[in-house]
């Protein structure tokens, strides 16, 4: 007996002091809060929480507690069944970059002091981008390609600037207006001038009316071995699309003399890729002894008349001389267009039923040839697909087409269910019988029914 008094006593208790905490229920609304980016040193608009007593007896708020760079006001104090209450919370940063926090809210519900996640990221009135430059490697006594950095004013209102420096062997020039306006950018171009064969540290700094950017960490080694003297104005040359034809475009590469005391000896350039490009004279040319600061010129064509077929064709520029960098190297790249252009590509059929014809779908035949040279357009094709030439500039079909042309499709199917068909046109002289990795292609799809 004694025993089962005691068990029914504790039994007891506990579901009483179950059905106390039951009745102190609090509820949260939202459980975290996100902030726009805020610019340091200023407030942000309020976010505002909700508490709700959704319990059956009066829930008493002891402290409401923000971490972080948060503030908090509040009504909160002693809610009764039912009632609800706000916290305003703000974000108040004071150092750049992102910044969690959290507010926590005690009180005589149950279980425990409850949070509410924050989460905000503060930004610098005047922003430089990148943070840093590395300029690695560059020769003692010249002066390194310049290197771009970007100023941003992130504020509402114009900001001055009052000074731009760079410490360390480096230079800078800037197209940045006294002031700058809201939202806006302006380039500041950075240097490295080693005068010594060491690592070389510094920094580009901005001074505004405002809270300066972090400067930007600059760093770079001189060198002092050989030093070239050879510039070229791109290393790389991209022709695009080009067809068979009678002219193209050139392009040209200019090679410089860097050195103000040494002639440099050009002993060759040449030009590889099978015949897909050449050279032309150019003036100056770029052969024999190049005074100091003087410069030859390089002229690059991609060859129409080499059989083009639709594929990339690369190649290079060989430039043999007496520079510590020979041989320099130019890319070259270019692609070989497709003759014929179906305009749409692909061609759908409504539902047909086995055994009718469609209403005609006209596709226009367009060639990407110079000098309007006709080609001959292949008849084939593919399912239960026939086509015919249409209307005034209709395509003579079995004979040499012109430069643009239209053509009429329709779908006979011969079965029920879906039915593909195509028309490929890949007649190139270098693809063989259907070898083209990209020949031009008309796709038709349908259903017999």
């Amino acid at each position: 007996m004694i025993r089962f008094r005691l068990t029914s006593t504790v039994f007891l208790l506990g579901f009483g002091l179950l059905s106390y905490a039951n009745a102190q229920q609090l509820q949260i609304s939202p459980s975290s809060l996100s902030f726009k980016n805020q610019l340091i040193n200023t407030t942000s608009d309020s976010q505002t929480v909700t508490l709700t007593n959704s319990g059956s007896s009066s829930v008493t708020v002891s402290s409401i507690v923000p971490s972080g760079m948060y503030n908090e006001t509040t009504d909160c104090a002693v809610l009764n069944a039912g009632e609800s209450c706000t916290i305003d919370v703000t974000f108040s940063p004071v150092v750049i970059g992102k910044t969690d926090g959290a507010v926590t809210i005690t009180s005589s519900a149950q279980p425990g002091p409850q949070s509410v996640g924050l989460a905000g990221t503060a930004l610098a009135p005047v922003k430089l981008s990148p943070l840093g430059l590395n300029f690695g490697l560059v020769a003692v006594g010249t002066s390194s390609q310049p290197k771009l950095v970007k100023l941003t004013n992130q504020q509402a209102t114009a900001v001055s600037i009052t000074a731009i420096a760079t410490s360390g062997d480096y230079g800078q020039s800037n197209n940045c207006p006294g002031s700058l306006g809201a939202g806006q950018s302006c380039s500041i171009h950075v240097v490295f001038q080693p005068t010594a064969g060491t690592f070389i540290p510094g920094a580009l700094s901005v001074s505004t009316n405002s809270t300066g950017p972090a400067p930007v960490l600059l760093e770079g080694t001189g060198t002092t071995g050989p030093t070239s003297i050879v510039s070229l104005s791109t290393t790389s040359l991209d022709f695009g699309d080009e067809t068979v034809g009678l002219f193209t475009d050139t392009q040209r590469v200019t090679l410089t003399n860097t050195s103000q005391t040494t002639s440099l000896n050009i002993q060759s350039v040449t030009v590889s890729g099978f015949g897909w490009y050449d050279l032309q004279f150019a003036r100056p040319p770029c052969s024999g002894m190049l005074a100091p600061g003087a410069q030859c010129v390089i002229v690059v064509f991609f060859n129409p008349l080499a059989n083009l077929m639709p594929a990339p064709y690369p190649g290079a520029v060989t430039i043999v001389d007496d520079d510590v960098t020979s041989p320099q190297v130019i890319g070259l790249s270019g692609n070989g267009q497709n003759e014929l252009v179906f305009r749409p590509a692909v061609l759908h059929f409504a539902p047909q039923k086995v055994g009718t014809t469609s209403p005609p779908q006209i596709v226009t035949v367009d060639s990407t040839l110079q000098n309007d040279v006709g080609i001959f357009l292949d008849t084939f094709s593919t399912g239960d697909y026939s086509f015919t030439g249409f209307g005034t500039h209709a395509c003579n079909l079995g004979e040499t087409i012109p430069s643009s042309c239209t053509i009429a499709v329709t779908f006979t199917p011969s079965r029920k269910g879906v039915v593909n068909g195509a028309v490929t046109y890949d007649n190139y002289p270098l693809c063989g019988f259907g070898s083209c990795s990209t020949p031009s292609v008309l796709s038709m799809t349908g259903t017999g029914q």
